[in-house]
């Protein structure tokens, strides 16, 4: 298998982020995120941990980037109605905007039920725009990610452990940022794109 790549480029525009930012967390709060699929497999893990960290934190406003978004926060609204004003959703966005929200997070928190693995698109687009991410490990997840320590780990099942992950890199800036560098880092050393090329040239020159 070849690992996935991001499809959404990054734009490199702090104005504009900076702008999705004062509008979600006009106080100066942090911004946690998530982009992806908001299906049913996702739904239970993905509510706990949003939930978590808005029950931790009164100042965290949590974004929600994607199609799907707009119905995932209002089921969860149901649930949860005192997290209404720090509950945002972008809906369907163009990629450039996409790529404006993603930079406008503090973090990203991408839970799979499965672990997170190389054919996780959303994850890699976190990862090209360099964000910290908290994520979960599971019977899918390939060694590469506990060892490149780019991303913040916790046990899939052990939903507490990954909320704890979210709460302590909200409070640790310098944390974040290693974990941002080291992303971006990770992304370009093993999943940009000329990768992919050059397997897929090497696997066609190799047939002839």
């Amino acid at each position: 298998w070849l690992p996935a790549f991001s499809n959404i480029p990054v734009v490199e525009d702090e104005a504009g982020a900076n702008a999705i930012r004062r509008r979600i967390a006009p106080q100066g709060g942090k911004i946690a995120g998530h982009f992806g699929a908001y299906g049913s497999v996702y739904a239970d893990g993905t509510t706990a941990l949003l939930a978590a960290g808005l029950a931790q934190d009164a100042d965290l406003s949590v974004l929600l980037i994607g199609n799907g978004g707009t119905d995932f926060r209002a089921r969860m609204i149901d649930r949860h109605p005192s997290f209404a004003n720090r509950l945002h959703a972008t809906g369907a966005l163009a990629p450039a905007d996409l790529s404006r929200s993603i930079a406008a997070c503090d973090l990203m928190i991408q839970y799979y039920p499965d672990g997170v693995t190389t054919r996780r698109t959303s994850c890699m687009v976190a990862l090209e725009h360099g964000r910290p991410v908290v994520t979960a490990s599971g019977r899918l997840t390939e060694p590469l990610w506990e060892k490149s320590r780019a991303v913040a780990l916790a046990p899939a099942n052990d939903l507490p452990a990954m909320a704890g992950l979210v709460q302590r890199l909200i409070d640790d800036g310098p944390e974040r940022r290693r974990l941002g560098m080291a992303a971006r880092e990770l992304y370009d050393r093993r999943f940009d794109i000329r990768h992919t090329v050059a397997a897929l040239r090497a696997s066609f020159e190799g047939a002839e």
